[in-house]
């Protein structure tokens, strides 16, 4: 195709070289016996390495392993491409290894700055932009480029980020990318999606050339809708504004307050975790608390079956019974409570203190199991959207058993449905339970009960949503002094609208410029058609 948009396979294969030879495939560093691996930021990084490991598992492009297509029945796997904020196709990349690995990313960045001024930066938005980006800094990876560009991750693929990750990463919540949500590639995904069953059985050229067919059509289709794309984005921009603006003076904070506040947030809540030993630290009190209760459980157990035994009015079969499960279950108690001493023992001076007030401490009790079966109920959502989002890239199949595999899938789906709600609606049981104790003063002193979660929102899985946010679930609260992003209710809506409220101050911006651009490229074009009608007529008298 004489306007292709395939990078040359040649400048593909030199940047899999240069990853092979830098970056180890396997890990060299074990972590010492019995010990975990102490937590940490990577050099520049601002997020800890236990929070981009885990949004490296949570993703299938970042695990290089994953085919999205066998290699044994097609020479090219998938395509990954490089769209512009304005959804226009800037190069792809023919995959032809099992897996989304970084390479290819590396070669479209790499062919972009080739082709752009010296003094231009970039944001550069994709699913995985976390973990493109500690790569970068910690392999040296673009390293020539590496100050002119901005990572972020793609707005719809933020869930399956942790919150650490996404305070830094979220495009909503890092300066410089407006409302730009970094969905181009699906759109473009989306809008070829029609021609899946062709490409499979057409020859490798004869796909390439159709894929570059539809690019070219699909950019002369872009410039015509270039203005009602500007009109649509300004409007869009100027009411989330106004609806942020009115969250700001609503809170009854200034915004130097607001950006100083969400500075401390971010400090506090992408701190590495501390070093632990697997038996000490809170691992090692938790596990106390479980042991206690299973002694508790066995005490009332046998206590029950010793009244049926003393009780005249017992059955003779009851008695019975009762007399031969109390062996057992005295033996089962011993152990427990030889278990329990054990683990006491192994508890340092804090861990004691710790361990005494969260089992005497009822409100500690219900924070620990709602924050656990937070945890749970995060997970879960974040593995139904994954799933949903299968189903959303899979598109209508002339085969039998392609319908009805997806059919199969998107049932199952459905089904795990209200044991998620029935999660959620345990938690904020338990957030109102904690709720009852704080107004009662039978919390500890200055505890927070945690939010509750609206079951209208469960399954968007929005940056802000309740989902994300762990206030008063957590140890921040216990402190003297909590600090005013935690407690304050009108100061963590003012944060939101604040950072909102900046990134439409960008977008709005970036489209005052790209309506100049357009309307100087527009007088330019009209001046030389001008010209040449005018010379055109010159000539013909």
């Amino acid at each position: 195709h004489p306007k292709s948009v395939f990078l040359p396979e040649a400048a593909v294969n030199r940047w899999e070289e240069i990853v092979a030879n830098i970056r180890p495939s396997a890990k060299t560093k074990v972590a010492a016996a019995g010990e975990v691996k102490e937590d940490g930021f990577e050099s520049s990084l601002k997020v800890p390495n236990s929070v981009l490991d885990a949004c490296e598992q949570s993703f299938t492009a970042a695990d290089g392993s994953r085919e999205k297509a066998s290699v044994q029945f097609f020479d090219s796997t998938a395509l990954m491409a490089m769209l512009c904020r304005h959804d226009r196709v800037l190069w792809i990349v023919n995959m032809t290894s099992p897996g989304e690995r970084q390479h290819y990313a590396f070669a479209l960045i790499d062919e972009l700055f080739k082709n752009i001024p010296s003094t231009f930066t970039i944001g550069v938005l994709y699913d995985i932009g976390c973990s493109i980006h500690r790569s970068c800094v910690k392999w040296g990876f673009l390293d020539q480029y590496l100050d002119r560009i901005t990572f972020a991750i793609s707005v719809f693929h933020a869930y399956g980020h942790g919150w650490p990750c996404q305070c830094v990463y979220h495009p909503r919540k890092r300066e410089g990318f407006g409302l730009s949500d970094g969905e181009g590639c699906e759109r473009f995904w989306h809008s070829i999606s029609r021609l899946i069953a062709y490409l499979r059985i057409c020859g490798h050229h004869t796909r390439l050339y159709t894929l570059d067919s539809q690019v070219q059509h699909a950019d002369r289709v872009s410039l015509v809708g270039l203005g009602d794309w500007l009109a649509r984005k300004w409007r869009n921009a100027l009411a989330k504004f106004d609806e942020a603006d009115a969250e700001v003076i609503n809170s009854g904070k200034d915004a130097v307050y607001l950006r100083e506040q969400w500075k401390s947030q971010v400090s506090v809540q992408t701190k590495p975790l501390p070093k632990q030993t697997k038996n000490s630290g809170k691992t090692a009190v938790e596990e106390a608390i479980r042991l206690r209760k299973i002694r508790d459980s066995l005490r009332d157990r046998i206590s029950t079956l010793e009244d049926i035994v003393t009780d005249m009015n017992s059955e003779v079969y009851e008695v019975a019974e009762a007399e031969e499960k109390l062996p057992d279950l005295r033996e089962k108690l011993l152990s427990v409570q030889a278990r329990l001493l054990r683990q006491e023992q192994t508890l340092g001076v804090v861990g004691r203190a710790q361990y005494h007030h969260l089992a005497t401490s009822p409100f500690i009790a219900l924070r620990m199991n709602a924050h656990a079966l937070k945890l749970r109920l995060r997970k879960r959502l974040t593995s139904r959207k994954f799933e949903r989002d299968r189903i959303e890239r899979s598109f209508r199949r002339q085969q039998y058993n392609d319908r009805k595999m997806r059919t199969h899938t998107e049932d199952a789906v459905k089904q795990r449905d209200p044991g998620i709600q029935a999660l959620a609606r345990r938690y904020n049981a338990l957030c109102n339970q904690m709720k009852d104790l704080v107004n009662t003063r039978k919390a500890p002193r200055n505890a927070i009960a945690p939010q509750q979660i609206p079951l209208k929102e469960l399954f968007n899985l929005d940056v802000d949503d309740a989902i994300w946010q762990d206030v008063g679930l957590d140890d921040a609260g216990d402190c003297e002094n909590p600090p005013p992003w935690l407690m304050d209710e009108d100061v963590r809506s003012g944060i939101k609208g604040i950072l909102l409220r900046d990134r439409c101050d960008e977008e709005l911006k970036r489209l005052e410029d790209e309506c100049f651009a357009l309307c100087s490229w527009s007088s330019e074009e009209w001046r030389v058609i001008t010209t040449c009608i005018e010379v055109a007529t010159h000539l013909g008298k």
